[in-house]
């Protein structure tokens, strides 16, 4: 995260850090014959709750390293709970990891915008969606 890197939020819980084990392999003759199931996350980020943890861990971390960038990472967050607010499905969702995926590949200083073009590829994509 300091270093520009792309991170997934859940992947900030510690619970799923201990989830990073390496998988046991099966060699024969140097060739990878076999390998176990990938582990499963135990937190995803589903809920706005489990949200603003992981953010809460991410902004604490950038804050350290960057403390300019604290007013643009509660703008963000701000952002996120008012779409959250206005919105009964997971737009919000659907529309801040694609964000932090942009601002990271970008190199994006200021979070405190709503991307609109984002917002309405994702989100609005997620509101009229056809229902099950």
């Amino acid at each position: 995260m300091v270093s520009g890197k792309y991170v997934d939020l859940s992947e900030l819980f510690s619970v799923n850090l201990y989830q990073k084990d390496p998988e046991p392999q099966l060699l024969l003759y140097g060739r990878l014959v076999l390998t176990s199931q990938p582990k499963k996350q135990c937190h995803r980020i589903d809920k706005i709750a489990t949200w603003c943890k992981g953010f809460a861990i991410y902004s604490t971390v950038l804050v350290l390293h960057f403390p300019h960038c604290w007013n643009n990472l509660t703008q963000n967050k701000l952002l996120i709970l008012r779409t959250y607010s206005h919105h009964s499905s997971r737009v919000w969702l659907a529309y801040d990891q694609p964000f932090h995926k942009h601002a990271t590949a970008t190199r994006l200083t200021d979070w405190s915008a709503m991307n609109v073009q984002l917002f309405n590829f994702h989100g609005l994509a997620l509101l009229f969606a056809p229902r099950p």
